[in-house]
């Protein structure tokens, strides 16, 4: 209208109204563009010179593109917070993983040492028997006269040792065998967990690259932020100034006025 207007915008800080802040400066950019010629209603009658003007608003396709740019920023740094958010996740449940596999190893090479005493155990309870075999083989020689009559129960003591050795002997290769397989099931569970690590790591190093890409992400925001604030600023200075020569026309006309008055 034919006034001097002052337009007052209120902005928030808080990451959470940016879209309303944007919102609110964009307005306000596009209202200091609005040009209005206001003049004194000072006219003698039936002179209706002083009609009032018109106000064209001017769009800012700059500060729109500015803003498209702004909520692209932040919607892709939202974006790279979630990935890495699941990049560590993942990483944990990897680390998880990987202390599991060695617990079970450790289990299974417990288990396999604990069998490998029982196994010692054996070959020394062998070596006794063989022991005994010879210390009765030797006495039979010195007594062969005399053990006539006790030579069927000592053949028969003979066989159920003999028994004895080669289930001794069974259990011993038996026992070797489950070693064997052990050892062979620990060396997986090492290859596994050699795998796991290298994964751990690789998770954390995705991780890291993602926070750098999002801090990269923060400072060009910071950067088109600190652009509509200087930006903003420059505008109203331009308007103050336009205001200041409005002014002093006013002044001038009215003075003309009042001199044709006179």
């Amino acid at each position: 209208g034919n006034c001097r207007t002052t337009l007052l915008c209120c902005a928030s800080p808080a990451a959470d109204s940016t879209s309303e802040t944007l919102s609110a400066l964009s307005f306000a950019q596009r209202a200091m563009r609005c040009e209005c010629k206001a003049v004194v209603n000072v006219a003698e009658v039936g002179d209706f010179s002083g009609a009032l003007g018109l106000v064209e608003i001017i769009p800012d396709p700059e500060a729109d593109k500015r803003q498209r740019a702004l909520v692209a920023a932040e919607r892709k740094t939202s974006e790279l917070s979630k990935e890495k958010e699941a990049a560590l996740l993942k990483a944990k449940k990897e680390q998880e993983a990987a202390a599991a596999a060695r617990k079970e190893g450790k289990k299974q090479l417990e288990e396999a040492r604990r069998k490998d005493k029982e196994n010692q155990k054996l070959n020394g309870d062998l070596k006794k028997l063989t022991e005994q075999n010879t210390t009765v083989q030797t006495e039979l020689s010195k007594v062969k006269e005399d053990a006539k009559k006790d030579r069927a129960a000592l053949q028969l003591k003979l066989d159920q040792l003999s028994k004895e050795k080669d289930a001794a002997v069974q259990e011993s290769a038996r026992l070797k065998t489950a070693r064997d397989s052990l050892e062979k099931k620990l060396g997986e569970t090492k290859t596994e967990l050699t795998k796991a690590q290298a994964s751990f790591k690789k998770s954390e190093a995705t991780a890291a690259k993602l926070g750098k890409e999002l801090e990269s992400t923060k400072t060009e925001l910071s950067s088109v932020r600190k652009e509509l604030s200087a930006r903003a600023a420059l505008s109203q200075d331009e308007v103050a100034k336009e205001r200041e020569e409005r002014r002093l026309e006013a002044e001038q006309l009215r003075g003309e006025v009042e001199a044709k008055a006179e």
